[in-house]
């Protein structure tokens, strides 16, 4: 499964939303023409999470429109732990974020057309 949510927030700025006290070894932000993504290890879980997003393509004197954000495992292994969970990571993001979060079936590929959304998580307390 993977998640998605619609944000602004910075990629950095949410990861440290979700571990406040996120070490430059655990978190690793880059990013690759319209496509940006960062690398957080959640110790918490054991769990390395990539989140990403198409930032969109800037152009002067236009705002820039932000594609929605996903979050998925970085592993087989991590994606195991994730689908394992029954949504108690996904909730504990939605709840850490302060946002809904869409829960999809699959694997997210950005070349691939999105699954279906299964369930949406709502945060027990808003931003």
């Amino acid at each position: 499964m993977y998640l998605k949510t619609k944000t602004d927030i910075s990629l950095v700025e949410l990861s440290k939303l979700l571990d406040p006290n996120a070490s430059a070894e655990s978190l690793s932000y880059d990013y690759e023409n319209v496509y940006e993504w960062v690398y957080l290890y959640l110790k918490k879980f054991d769990l390395t999470l990539n989140i990403s997003r198409d930032h969109g393509e800037w152009r002067e004197n236009e705002d820039v429109i932000l594609g929605p954000t996903y979050f998925c495992a970085h592993s087989e292994e991590a994606q195991s732990l994730l689908n394992e969970s029954n949504h108690f990571i996904a909730q504990w993001i939605a709840n850490k974020l302060g946002m809904d979060i869409a829960i999809h079936s699959g694997v997210y590929n950005v070349d691939q057309p999105e699954s279906e959304c299964l369930k949406t998580l709502v945060p027990s307390l808003r931003r």
